[in-house]
């Protein structure tokens, strides 16, 4: 959101000071998003507990998967609320990201920035994949999707109607994605078959491969969406709950901020914690 520059006193014009004017709502929903995001990813984290220490270890270690379940820690992961809870999450990042599309100044710029941090991820997770051989790189992420659903609404907002030609172009996309994408979806591992056709099969989503895969279908139709609702209802630019703005949502209106630094850099983080943890206790890599 865009910064002001105010007086501190009506009679002290040369004294300023920043004012951000933030929709505390977009904040708080991206931050939720956000979290939710991380602790799926912690969940997933302990399914690779085996495969991060020794093999005479690697069986001690597969039980602590039964022990985290009993305490309560592992049962996202296994439960159908897992896939459930990736949808939600997923879609709350998309409707944002297409609401912010109507905020942002430069929808170009912040398009390129997300797809180099996007690439970034994929570089990153390729050589991580390389030394490890661990099933981590990501071929086509969630980056990857918001970066290009971000370059498709700038150049439909150019259009005559847009905002009609969004939400039909949005919508067409969500019933193609519930009448073919909602079957079984072939997988390809694209480090044995690199080619261009199966990477733009990954990418749109007619077939799944890497790891964090989330495709153009059905999330560049709800990013759309989230624009057309962001031009309609925020066209002002502010916020549509202020009476329910509070302390209580600051702490997570904060990490929805953040959300970029937080997706690059929570899985080394929550992967060397949990190494740590298991270090101390006696275990190696």
């Amino acid at each position: 959101m865009e910064e002001t520059l105010v007086s501190a006193t009506p009679n002290a014009p040369t004294k300023m000071h920043k004012i951000s004017h933030r929709i505390w709502e977009i904040d708080f929903l991206r931050g939720l998003a956000i979290l939710l995001m991380v602790f799926d990813h912690l969940m997933y984290d302990f399914t690779l507990l085996p495969n991060l220490f020794l093999h005479n270890f690697a069986l001690h270690v597969s039980q602590i998967a039964p022990a985290l379940n009993e305490i309560g820690l592992w049962w996202f992961y296994i439960s159908p609320l897992r896939s459930v809870g990736h949808v939600v999450f997923v879609t709350l990042f998309a409707l944002i990201v297409g609401i912010s599309c109507s905020f942002s100044r430069s929808n170009v710029k912040r398009g390129t920035l997300l797809l180099l941090f996007a690439l970034f991820i994929s570089g990153i997770t390729l050589l991580a994949d390389f030394i490890f051989n661990m099933g981590l790189f990501v071929v086509f992420g969630i980056l990857h999707t918001f970066a290009i659903s971000i370059f498709v609404y700038s150049l439909l907002r150019l259009l005559p109607w847009h905002r009609i030609v969004m939400l039909v172009v949005g919508g067409a996309v969500l019933v193609v994605f519930f009448i073919f994408g909602t079957g079984i979806i072939p997988q390809i591992d694209f480090l044995a078959n690199p080619s261009v056709l199966n990477y733009l099969k990954i990418a749109v989503g007619v077939a799944s491969g890497g790891s964090d895969w989330d495709p153009l279908l059905p999330w560049i139709g709800v990013v759309l969406i989230g624009g057309v609702i962001g031009e309609t209802f925020y066209s002002k630019k502010k916020s549509l709950l202020p009476k329910l703005d509070g302390k209580w949502n600051k702490p997570v209106a904060y990490v929805g901020r953040h959300t970029i630094w937080i997706y690059l850099f929570h899985q080394p983080i929550l992967v060397g914690l949990l190494y740590l943890i298991m270090y101390l206790i006696g275990y190696r890599a």
